[in-house]
């Protein structure tokens, strides 16, 4: 709470004489901005007092009124009144000044809409001067608050739906097509990028994540290193000397699912289900160890770049 300021002599002389006053009926007004405040911040009980209290400060922007006399005036007890100061001074529509003098306390209460253009006082004799300095740093942002009107809510962003484009890889629809045209609209590097990284996430043991991201950062570059590289002669002829060297670790059998090379193919059956895997597969081995490592299999002595 703000330091009561010591009040000169004329501002007690004015004070003690406006509480000596006769009272006056008189008719009350209330302006637009005061009556459209929502009841939750302003009770319609403390806009009439303020129609009461506007009447009071008409003649020279503020009053000296006490809580006894506004109580006795419009019937109600004194603690009323304070409630319903303490809303109008919380919305800024008045601003509240305090005064002592031999210990007996003065208020001034002011329009706001006044005292924002009041930038000095007559407290000092002499004329108009500055006002004092804890004065002038209370009269700071005291612009009354005006209720804004209702607002449309703010339409909230779609969010797609992920797909799951391989084992532990997922993205949405736009950004599969972004990220096609990243790889210059070629399906199988694409496919390619997915295999890296779904290998990549299982070996890691690692679930969820910005996968969109992961691919552009470099994923892409991984493949393309790999792409520059020189090609065997024959790459069908070194997926399925791959296919057998599998075979033969895992003597055909592996975690409940039997291994069997074909012609063209190396298979994993465990019926009902059965994962087939053809040695012209553009990253058979990135394949194969990637569905090892979903089993849980062994791959100590499986290295799919060297083997």
């Amino acid at each position: 709470m703000p330091k009561p300021l010591q009040i000169s002599p004329e501002l007690l002389e004015e004070a003690m004489r406006e509480e000596r006053s006769p009272r006056q009926s008189f008719d009350t007004v209330i302006p637009g901005h005061v009556h459209l405040f929502p009841r939750s911040k302003l009770s319609n009980s403390a806009k009439n007092f303020y129609g009461v209290l506007r009447k009071h400060t008409e003649a020279k922007g503020y009053c000296w009124a006490t809580n006894g006399y506004f109580a006795d005036l419009m019937g109600v007890d004194e603690r009323t009144i304070q409630r319903w100061l303490a809303q109008l001074e919380k919305c800024r529509i008045i601003i509240k000044d305090q005064y002592i003098n031999n210990h007996q306390h003065f208020r001034r209460l002011w329009m706001a809409e006044i005292k924002i253009m009041f930038n000095h006082d007559k407290n000092v004799r002499g004329g108009r001067q500055k006002c004092h300095p804890e004065e002038e740093n209370r009269n700071r942002d005291i612009s009354p608050i005006v209720p804004k009107e209702d607002s449309p809510p703010k339409r909230k962003r779609k969010i797609e739906d992920k797909e799951q484009v391989a084992a532990e890889v997922w993205l949405t629809p736009k950004q599969q097509v972004d990220l096609l045209a990243r790889c210059s609209g070629k399906d199988e590097k694409l496919k390619s990028c997915y295999l890296k990284l779904s290998a990549w996430k299982i070996g890691k043991q690692i679930t969820g994540g910005n996968d969109y991201k992961g691919i552009i950062n470099w994923v892409i570059k991984a493949v393309e290193e790999e792409q520059s590289k020189p090609k065997p002669q024959d790459r069908t002829s070194q997926n399925e000397k791959f296919a057998n060297l599998v075979e033969k670790k895992f003597s055909s059998k592996v975690k409940g699912y039997t291994i069997y090379v074909g012609p063209k193919y190396l298979e994993f059956n465990n019926y009902p289900v059965c994962t087939v895997i053809n040695f012209s597969e553009y990253g058979f081995k990135d394949q194969v160890i990637s569905f090892l490592r979903k089993i849980n299999a062994d791959i100590q002595g499986l290295d799919a770049d060297n083997a």
